[in-house]
């Protein structure tokens, strides 16, 4: 166990355990409660900073303050109770994590940091971390901290980082103030920074005179610069720079292409996991023959249109890499496997041409294929006639069995079953990224 950990009180240092779904009255989901059983089986100091009201909530959003001593493990503890790192560089000590319930639908998000810094981009740091989680609190089944400490850790968040009380945090910020009464260690640095503004915001945020408590955090940060201006700029400037920067290590994103004939519904899952998953998405595009207006006006020159087509193909590929170099999950609708479907007219021309479309871009770790009765297909769309989609899609069919990766869902069922079908599978691939 952590050193930080092994000197905390019986009641700190004791494992987690939950005897019922809530936290202080509040359900907390499994999601979130694993985290905090993993981190506690592990001796790791933790406190929840924020997002104790969304522990019962369809679609959670928790921030946690982590002990840095368990800053190499904590993406593994995390891994073993279903959460998947998210790489963001350019935010400090921020490590953003999520984790799907496929059985309610529901993505959780969890934002751990190992120390106590503020700020839009972390620019001004503290040394309070070992302080406030030295002072934590059981609340039910989660550790928070102490009253004192979540008062000004919150009013000093939204001060420094939105530069006022928002008003959906006024009545959270105003029921904590009654707590802030004692000299806690946040308190101390505020008080040593900018004595005056220690007792003036407590009573600024009793009273609701949210201009003066907005005044009052414009003094604080303006201290602050003056404390350390060097230290506060460049730590500003390079965290802007570091979020322009791909992540380096393993934290590599995924593709998923979404395949089937006309009338599947293609179009309408990929457009529906781009806005639904909590994961860094991109959207791409990767129908193979739909032609432009201007590939028309290529007719007549030899060989224009397929450059002009294999031209735009490679720069996908490239910004498929590029995507998945910066972590995201990268959503094809359609990709270059409609190449190989039977075509009656399709001469030596266009088999050359097919063979170098596919070759344009590499194969997707995963690919959905969407199936269904021609007959349905045809229904929905009107388009092809119902042999032509019944041909086309048994070479769909056919195509599973030849790439592990493809897996077909029923394009039957609703909408949104077909999506959160396809979410499981997603998510399943992306937690175990050494299994693709």
């Amino acid at each position: 166990m952590h050193d930080l950990a092994r000197d905390r009180t019986a009641e700190l240092t004791a494992p987690l355990t939950v005897p019922g779904p809530t936290a202080g009255g509040v359900a907390v989901h499994s999601p979130p409660r694993n985290a905090f059983q993993a981190l506690d089986d592990r001796g790791i100091a933790w406190a929840l900073l924020r997002g104790a009201e969304a522990l019962d909530e369809r679609s959670a959003d928790v921030d946690m303050l982590v002990d840095a001593v368990a800053t190499a493990e904590i993406d593994a503890v995390l891994r073993t109770a279903g959460f998947a790192r998210i790489p963001a560089p350019g935010h400090g000590s921020h490590r953003f994590y999520v984790s799907y319930d496929p059985s309610e639908d529901r993505w959780i998000d969890l934002d751990i940091v190992t120390d106590v810094a503020f700020g839009t981009r972390q620019e001004f740091r503290t040394a309070l971390a070992p302080a406030l989680l030295g002072r934590r609190r059981r609340v039910g089944a989660v550790a928070a901290l102490h009253p004192e400490d979540r008062f000004w850790h919150l009013l000093l968040h939204l001060l420094l980082s939105h530069g006022e009380v928002p008003a959906r945090y006024r009545d959270v910020v105003c029921s904590s103030a009654s707590s802030a009464l004692g000299a806690g260690p946040v308190e101390a640095f505020v008080r040593a920074l900018r004595p005056g503004v220690a007792s003036r915001l407590p009573a600024a945020v009793n009273a609701r005179d949210w201009r003066a408590v907005v005044e009052l955090g414009r003094e604080l940060r303006c201290a602050w610069y003056l404390r350390g201006a060097l230290g506060v700029v460049a730590r500003s400037t390079l965290h802007r720079l570091e979020r322009h920067v791909p992540p380096g290590g393993a934290h590599r994103g995924m593709s998923v292409a979404v395949l089937g004939p006309d009338g599947a519904g293609k179009t309408t899952l990929a457009k529906a996991l781009r806005s639904s998953t909590r994961l860094p998405t991109a959207y791409l595009y990767l129908g193979v023959w739909r032609e432009s207006r201007f590939e028309a006006q290529l007719r007549r020159i030899f060989g224009a249109r397929l450059a002009l087509r294999l031209g735009n193909l490679l720069t996908k590929a490239v910004l498929i890499a590029w995507n998945q170099r910066r972590g995201r999950l990268v959503v094809l609708d359609r990709y270059t496997l409609d190449a190989e479907l039977p075509s009656d007219d399709l001469d030596l021309k266009g088999r050359i041409s097919a063979r170098l479309v596919r070759r344009t871009n590499a194969d997707p770790d995963l690919m959905i294929l969407l199936d269904a009765p021609a007959e349905l297909m045809y229904a929905r769309k009107g388009e092809h006639g119902v042999a032509e989609l019944q041909l086309r899609r048994k070479a769909y069919l056919a195509m599973a069995k030849r790439f592990p990766q493809m897996v077909v869902v029923d394009a039957e069922q609703s909408r949104d079953e077909v999506r959160r079908q396809a979410t499981q599978l997603i998510w399943k691939r992306w937690l175990h990224p050494h299994d693709r």
